[in-house]
């Protein structure tokens, strides 16, 4: 019994380890070719693909990439 016990606890341990979804990015911004800025982030939930996008203001485009680590 003590046994089964405790691979019941091993297996709840694994479960719960494999199923957090937090992950770990790194961003790069940039902006025209003017600046770069590397930047580490955590999201809670998604990819981080999410986080990329591109915006334009007054003519100049800054532009957000983002890998997972």
């Amino acid at each position: 019994m003590k046994k089964f016990i405790l691979v019941l606890g091993v297996f709840a341990a694994v479960a719960l380890t494999s199923c957090s979804k937090e992950k770990d990015c790194e961003c790069t911004t940039s902006i025209e070719n003017l600046a770069d800025q590397l930047v580490d982030k955590t999201i809670d939930d998604g990819e981080c693909g999410d986080m990329n996008m591109e915006t334009t203001t007054m003519g100049v485009t800054a532009t957000t990439k983002c890998i997972e680590k």
